[in-house]
């Protein structure tokens, strides 16, 4: 199980792809197993927001 935390609210995975965790539309990031980040910034194409994102296995 991963554990996702971010800065601008609480994002959500569906089908291995990181939300956005303002629009809850945009895919923003896509996970692989052994994935790890730490603010790590991502952007969003939907809604135009970038999100600090840390990605904990």
């Amino acid at each position: 199980m991963r554990a996702v935390e971010c800065e601008a609210g609480e994002p959500r995975i569906k089908d291995n792809w990181v939300l956005c965790p303002v629009c809850r539309r945009g895919k923003v990031l896509k996970l692989r197993p052994g994935t790890r980040a730490e603010n790590l910034a991502v952007y969003c194409r939907v809604c135009k927001t970038e999100s600090v994102v840390d990605i904990l296995t």
